[in-house]
């Protein structure tokens, strides 16, 4: 298991029992989103579009990683890495449907 597996994991069950988002946890969250952004699958992403990616995802991830459940897998990394994968994507196709809905309300 890496450093960072480790990491998450005993900030995790520590969130799971207080209910509490300590700062630790939240820096892990935040340098999993950041590993994220650094893919090239987002190299033809607008920096505008990457950061609200950044933003939405790290509300997905604070909300949704209470849920891991360690006696089901030992890899919370793989577990918050796949909500943050969502968000992302989710908030690509918004915007990109923004995008197309803004651009004929731009001629007007």
């Amino acid at each position: 298991m890496t450093e960072l597996n480790e990491k998450l994991l005993k900030e995790l069950v520590l969130y799971k029992e207080t209910d509490t988002l300590t700062d630790e946890l939240k820096r892990l969250l935040m340098e999993l989103i950041w590993q994220e952004s650094k893919k090239s699958r987002y190299k033809h992403i607008s920096e505008n579009t990457i950061i609200l990616c950044e933003a939405d995802a790290y509300v997905a991830a604070c909300k949704h990683s209470i849920h891991f459940n360690p006696e089901r897998s030992d890899k919370p990394s793989s577990y918050v890495g796949q909500i943050i994968w969502c968000s992302y994507i989710n908030t690509i196709k918004k915007h990109g449907i923004l995008s197309i809905i803004n651009k004929p309300m731009e001629k007007l």
